[in-house]
């Protein structure tokens, strides 16, 4: 019962700053509209009046994916590049709003400002972007590690194989 009275007061704290919601949301939304017009007009200007991405989606068939991958290959790999960038950059700016969000919800009995709220990001910057390292070699050494497990078990299991289908579904298990 005490995670559930937490998550209510977690809750009515939250709502108490329209202020502060707001303002997460338009930045999440401005980012979120950087990154889908990139993809809209690069896949507008690429493929333009094909047909193939349309049937790519209707029913997947992967003549069509690897037909499509060898017209439009490039074009995608280069805004997949970009992408990284603007992840990234997405990343950088939610370090940078978790130190203003977090110091408001603990300390709740005053009202919202943008002044002591952005003064709060600055503050805690170093803080959150330390603990956002930490955690990318973290993750960076379970996917190397966890690649290497299941490289290996991809090997073992086409090694030998009669047929494709242990070698397709280690690779899509291997992929994703």
């Amino acid at each position: 019962m005490k995670m559930f009275n937490a998550l209510t007061a977690g809750i009515q704290s939250t709502n108490k700053s329209f202020r502060l919601i707001v303002l997460l949301y338009a930045v999440n939304i401005l980012v979120a509209a950087a990154v889908a017009w990139g993809f809209q007009s690069v896949l507008a200007g690429t493929l333009g009046d094909s047909l193939s991405l349309e049937r790519l989606v209707k029913d997947f068939d992967y003549t069509v994916y690897t037909d499509f991958m060898f017209k439009f290959g490039d074009q995608i790999g280069a805004l997949l590049s970009q992408l990284w960038w603007l992840i990234a950059s997405y990343i950088l700016v939610n370090a940078f709003l978790g130190g203003g969000t977090i110091a408001f919800l603990a300390n709740n009995e005053k009202p919202f400002s943008l002044r002591s709220y952005f003064e709060n990001c600055g503050g805690f910057f170093l803080r959150f972007l330390r603990i956002l390292l930490i955690f990318a070699a973290a993750m960076a050494l379970v996917l190397f590690l966890s690649g290497i497990l299941l490289g290996v078990i991809h090997s073992i299991l086409s090694q030998g194989a009669v047929s494709e289908f242990w070698p397709v579904v280690s690779g899509i298990i291997l992929v994703s």
